[in-house]
């Protein structure tokens, strides 16, 4: 078992690592706080605020770097074009123990119509971007518009606006 204390193997950050130093230095306060005279030498107690600097990252080299172009990496190396993914036409009931969803995925239309359906009590204590989850009905449709779902949401929409009349209208910026 050594004999060395924790003191002596992890030095306190207040001691110096010059005993003698330190020694010195506080002769020297004691001195100053008894004389009533001031040396012009500035303070030299450890008040200041400690400085850290973040690391830089390291950066890595890559093969291309290291061992120059090769024509088959250069081929490999072009990131091919997603396309994105296909729009489905559904509808997504919330049942008592689960979802009921029903998928028309050859379905055809110009226009793309997504609606949800809410209890206002159930989503008002919920996050916005949680919502999704307690909808009791979603339903993403690709239509035209002479269909029968088009023309009841188009009445949907005007007696909707009917209840808004009163409402005045606020500009809101498009952020470009």
């Amino acid at each position: 078992m050594s004999k060395h204390t924790a003191d002596h193997i992890f030095p306190s950050e207040d001691k110096s690592s010059d005993g003698v130093q330190m020694k010195v230095k506080t002769k020297e306060n004691k001195k100053r706080k008894s004389s009533p005279t001031r040396s012009p030498q500035p303070s030299t107690s450890k008040k200041g605020n400690t400085v850290i600097r973040p690391i830089p990252p390291i950066t890595k080299s890559t093969a291309r770097e290291v061992f120059g172009s090769d024509s088959d990496d250069d081929a490999v190396d072009a990131p091919a074009e997603k396309k994105p993914p296909m729009i489905y036409s559904y509808v997504t009931r919330r049942l008592a123990n689960g979802f009921s969803r029903q998928i028309e995925e050859n379905k055809k239309g110009a226009f793309y119509i997504e609606l949800k359906v809410y209890k206002c009590d159930e989503i008002e204590r919920i996050q916005p971007v949680n919502r999704w989850r307690h909808s009791v009905i979603t339903i993403k449709n690709k239509t035209d518009e002479n269909s029968e779902s088009w023309r009841h949401l188009n009445e949907f929409i005007l007696s909707t606006r009917r209840e808004f009349k009163r409402c005045t209208p606020t500009f809101i910026s498009s952020y470009q």
